[in-house]
């Protein structure tokens, strides 16, 4: 491919001499490319935009129908007279009618007691390793007392362990059972509708044997220290805003 630039204009050839571009030199010593019909100039390097976008852009994204009115009384100089057809759809403007729907904060609360509803979220693992290797920080809110656990864990798997662990000491010490779970990442409406967790001291002797069931289905992942040991990972992480209000005063 071959560029030449004369005083008038400037022509692309190829191998064979074949005109592929020509470009008109104009006074400021650009050159515009202009389409030869008797070529064989390829369409994809043309470009057209539409001068209505254009002239709706330029008046601040006026409405079809605005325009039409101004064009009409020709009330701005220099307006040409623009072909305006219906359905033309400005891609700007549709995103700036959207709207968000605010969802107005509760001025009571959707709960009448302790462990009806529990709020619960995984964080992602940290970058930084805490003691022992942990990385995940699991964290529950009861929703009624906004009594608050925080537990430390190695192992993303380890996380349903630690949590049966908390159910059963949380219904023993408050004498109530756990009606509801929610969690995030879309699992919330799945949680609500078809599980409804119940952990009472019925529910021990399937629970009794934990060790030995994390010990099977996750010796690989070399966390059976981290589920067995219950209590560095739940009674370590709890913080008790009742407690801690208590002994402020």
């Amino acid at each position: 491919m071959k560029v030449n630039f004369t005083k008038s204009e400037c022509l692309v050839t190829n191998d064979k001499d074949e005109v592929l571009m020509k470009g008109v030199r104009s006074k400021d010593n650009c050159y515009l490319w202009v389409p030869q019909e008797s070529t064989y100039s390829s369409t994809c390097l043309m470009t057209k935009e539409d001068e209505v976008k254009l002239w709706h852009q330029k008046l601040g994204h006026l409405n079809l129908k605005g325009m039409k009115r101004i064009i009409s009384k020709e009330a701005i100089r220099g307006l040409p007279k623009l072909k305006i057809e219906e359905g033309n759809v400005c891609g700007e403007c549709q995103i700036g009618k959207q709207t968000k729907m605010s969802h107005p904060k509760l001025q009571h609360l959707t709960t009448s007691k302790v462990l009806e509803l529990l709020h619960m979220d995984l964080m992602e693992p940290m970058q930084v390793e805490g003691f022992g290797g942990k990385r995940y920080v699991f964290v529950v809110v009861d929703d009624f007392s906004r009594f608050t656990w925080v537990n430390f864990i190695k192992e993303e798997l380890a996380t349903f362990y630690v949590f049966k662990y908390l159910c059963q000491r949380l219904q023993r010490e408050k004498e109530n059972v756990i009606v509801r779970i929610r969690s995030d990442h879309g699992r919330t409406k799945v949680m609500m509708e078809s599980i409804n967790v119940v952990i009472d001291d019925s529910s021990v002797d399937r629970v009794t044997n934990v060790e030995e069931d994390v010990g099977t289905s996750l010796q690989q992942t070399d966390v059976t220290e981290d589920v067995i040991d219950k209590e560095s990972n739940i009674e370590s992480g709890g913080i008790d805003y009742e407690d801690s209000q208590a002994n402020k005063g």
